[in-house]
């Protein structure tokens, strides 16, 4: 099954609109990205991966901005980001705003998360892509850039005065001209950290926001669980996007993913079996369909892979490769590779192996 990646329609419309700002009118924008017209008039829609990368590409490529998601995120304003962002004005601290978004993030988008730490007086705020292979942000700087610019944006505007970053970490290779990045977010980051992270001293968490207001915080919060209770993803779909997010190098176990749901163990196993399905069988599954999809999409060793789905050897991938599709996966990236345009016979399927979006 795949991970359903979703985004809410907030980001396509605050894409349009500085790329209005920048002369690119929203219809042509819309026309060339395949946006539904309707879309922006539905400020609840959700949309899929695909149609918000081409969104991001038309709006980088019409513009001829280099620095496209950092001055979209430069502006942004707690409203841009609706009711997650009118719950964050309202806290009474910076802390706590950036609790509330940590905890309904994914109102607004799965393919990301968002993590607080503190540790050694500072604190951190680290944006984790989603490592699903058909996650656009992986490979395009845009998103997380104006996700950083963003962030530091509502922070200073609910703070009313700016941030002291000390060190902004960007997992992306440097550009050919880092001079706006330093203008934006205050220094010069370090490119090729290995991570996506702003931290600050842990003194700023405590400072008070301007607009707090204890009773509206309570009733956009309840709108917000509400929101997330209705949401139609099913556990299975839930357990897997969590599992992406801590598959490296090991396999997480059943308690961590539980607790990162809010449940026991035993409730999330007596959940799936209510689903007509277990833990092992979800991540079974899920190790089987990103193996396809990461040797499809050509960008990692066989070694890599291994390491990327939790595996201790390579020689362990082998061996489960066999029994889910009986064969290696260096015969299944040849298949892959050798298969006509239309799937002619003898080839290997997409639709047979990898999930679809």
């Amino acid at each position: 099954m795949p991970i359903p990646l979703r985004f809410h329609v907030a980001f396509v419309k605050n894409i349009a609109y500085y790329a209005g700002s920048r002369g690119v009118e929203q219809e042509r924008l819309c026309r060339l990205a395949g946006v539904p017209a309707q879309l922006l008039s539905d400020p609840d829609a959700i949309i899929d991966a695909a149609l918000m990368e081409r969104v991001w590409r038309v709006a980088v490529e019409e513009t001829g901005d280099a620095s496209f998601g950092l001055h979209l995120g430069e502006g942004t304003q707690p409203a841009d980001i609706g009711i997650v962002g009118l719950a964050m004005m309202s806290c009474d601290t910076l802390h706590a705003a950036l609790r509330k978004l940590i905890r309904y993030w994914d109102l607004m988008s799965n393919a990301t998360r968002i993590e607080l730490t503190v540790t050694g007086g500072m604190a951190t705020v680290e944006l984790q892509v989603v490592g699903a292979p058909r996650n656009f942000i992986r490979d395009n700087r845009h998103p997380v850039e104006s996700s950083f610019s963003a962030c530091l944006s509502l922070l200073q505007v609910m703070a009313g005065k700016p941030i002291p970053l000390r060190d902004v970490a960007i997992d992306y290779g440097a550009p050919a001209d880092p001079r706006e990045h330093t203008r934006i977010l205050g220094r010069k980051p370090r490119f090729g950290a290995g991570m996506n992270a702003l931290s600050f001293p842990e003194e700023v968490l405590r400072w008070p926001l301007r607009h707090a207001n204890a009773s509206l915080v309570r009733t956009l919060e309840e709108q917000m669980e509400r929101a997330l209770r209705q949401n139609p993803v099913t556990l299975q779909d839930r357990v897997r996007l969590e599992v992406v997010r801590r598959l490296r190098a090991e396999l997480p176990e059943l308690e961590t993913i539980a607790a990162a749901l809010g449940l026991s163990a035993r409730s999330l196993q007596r959940e799936l079996q209510s689903e007509g399905t277990t833990f092992r069988e979800v991540v079974d599954g899920l190790r089987k369909n990103l193996a396809a999809e990461y040797l499809a999409d050509g960008h990692h060793s066989i070694t890599d892979i291994s390491f990327l789905l939790g595996f201790s050897e390579p020689s362990v991938l082998h061996r489960y490769f066999r029994r889910w599709y009986g064969m290696t996966p260096a015969r299944f990236r040849t298949q892959r590779t050798e298969r006509p345009p239309e799937g002619g016979s003898g080839s290997v399927r997409a639709g047979s192996t990898t999930p679809t979006r």
